[in-house]
């Protein structure tokens, strides 16, 4: 499916926990003992309703919604250099 839609600069697509491409982890209001971000190095932020301390990726609320886009339109460009 994404080759039908190349060339572009950036698909955001939800699922595909499993593949090797980097996600925003999105965390329910629930404390969650399975976080992919401890394990899964393609995680690169998480977003939350509160800060998660024993994690050092860099962190959003849900409706920071200009800090996560910021975030996202930075790594692309950093990863178009």
């Amino acid at each position: 499916m994404l080759e039908r839609l190349s060339p572009c600069d950036m698909v955001l697509v939800e699922g595909f926990k499993g593949a090797d491409m980097p996600k925003l982890e999105i965390v329910g209001a629930q404390p969650n003992p399975n976080y992919l971000w401890p394990k899964d190095n393609h995680v690169k932020a998480v977003v939350s309703e509160e800060a998660i301390p024993q994690c050092s990726l860099p962190q959003f609320t849900r409706d920071d919604i200009t800090g996560i886009a910021e975030f996202i339109l930075d790594t692309v460009k950093s990863n178009d250099t």
